[in-house]
């Protein structure tokens, strides 16, 4: 047991952060109480100008942190579960930014679809490619949905991607058209990335 320098209560060394420098490696003060001293509006103001600060001053590391945060298993349960938790609340977004931007989301999608078929007789995919999809990733790549599956090109074709299976992954309706024409792989490494084989 370890007492708090701030609240004063005693509390099991689980209710205390890890600090190397401590002799006994645990903070002076419990999670509560450093969580309470964060939120107080003088030391939320100087954290954020810290905050600020290091970004300017390391772009780079910033840019690579955020890479790996991106990439990150730990990131995509975040966003299976926020979405889990927030499903009413993301769709009456989706609702209101298609209600004040209709004629900029309705010129995106005739862009995409111009794009799509152009570059559609550039790729291609044998029959069973959606069959050999489904067999390997079962359900949504992003949220773990098993209904309304479709095929999403990770590299879109408004970018370039080419309709063939290589460039081929699983997403439900809502998290397809939540990516839009963003590059996300939302595949996994361990199952390697399926590629079309012809027969000639």
């Amino acid at each position: 047991m370890k007492t708090c320098s701030r609240c004063k209560r005693e509390k099991p060394y689980e209710a205390f952060g890890v600090a190397r420098s401590k002799k006994d490696g645990y903070k002076s003060r419990c999670k509560q109480c450093e969580k309470e001293v964060r939120e107080l509006p003088e030391n939320k103001a100087k954290k954020a100008a810290q905050d600020k600060a290091y970004r300017e001053a390391n772009p780079d590391k910033v840019k690579e942190c955020k890479k790996r945060w991106n990439e990150s298993e730990r990131k995509k349960e975040y966003q299976r579960e926020w979405q889990r938790a927030n499903a009413d609340r993301r769709k009456a977004y989706d609702t209101k930014y298609l209600v004040e931007n209709r004629a900029a989301v309705l010129e995106r999608q005739r862009l995409i679809q111009h794009t799509r078929r152009s570059t559609y007789r550039e790729g291609d995919m044998p029959n069973g490619s959606w069959s050999a999809l489904l067999r390997v990733y079962e359900k949504c790549l992003k949220c773990g949905a098993t209904e309304d599956l479709q095929l999403d090109h990770v590299l879109p074709l408004a970018k370039g991607g080419r309709h063939e299976l290589a460039n081929a992954q699983v997403l439900c309706g809502d998290c397809n058209n939540r990516k839009n024409d963003k590059y996300v792989d939302y595949r996994d490494p361990a199952k390697g990335i399926l590629v079309d084989t012809k027969t000639t």
